[in-house]
Order: C-alpha cells, then structure tokens, then sequence
C-alpha cells in the first residue's frame, strides 16, 4: 500500500485497490457511508446503480437500483421531408 498525503493533515492515507467491480459501467460518484464500518458507496452513472463496498472486508453488492437514474439514452432520427406531419395553422382547443 503507498503512502499519499498532501501538506502537514496529519496521518497520511493509504491507497491502493480494494475490490474489482467488473460488473460496473462507469463509476462516477463515491461517498463515505459509514467510517466505523467502512463502507463505501459508488455511484454508476451509466447502470443506475449504486454499490455498496466494504473496504475492510472487500464485499461489493448492488446496495440500490433505479431505471431514472441510468444513463439517458438518447438518439434523434431525421425524418424524411414526405414523412413530416404538417403543423396545423390554427389550433382549435374545445371549450
């Protein structure tokens, strides 16, 4: 494990890898949990999942998943000139 720190913060922090997450698309996101317990969550903004690590232990599981939060698929598709729905040029609403 190498040595990192940065000015005079006191104990220096040691980093190195944890766990392998393959199943992960892109991670993007990390937030501290709970430090006793050292857990960890991490953020796949392309899966919409987060996961939940471990870093004493470096168990890794799907700790929350949502379709919203997944990444927005998005495309746009020129349609033909024949094919366009022409505007109404006056729009009716009932009363």
């Amino acid at each position: 494990m190498r040595q990192f720190s940065i000015g005079n913060y006191g104990t220096p922090a040691a980093i190195g890898k944890i766990a392998d997450i393959t199943h992960a698309a892109f991670l993007s996101g990390a937030a501290l949990l709970d430090r006793e317990k050292g857990i960890v969550l991490l953020a796949d903004s392309f899966d919409g999942s987060l996961y939940r690590v471990d870093i004493n232990t470096s168990k890794v599981f799907i700790w929350f998943h949502h379709r919203l939060l997944e990444k927005i698929r998005t495309g746009v598709r020129r349609v033909p000139r024949s094919q366009r729905r022409q505007a109404p040029s006056r729009l009716r609403l009932p009363l």
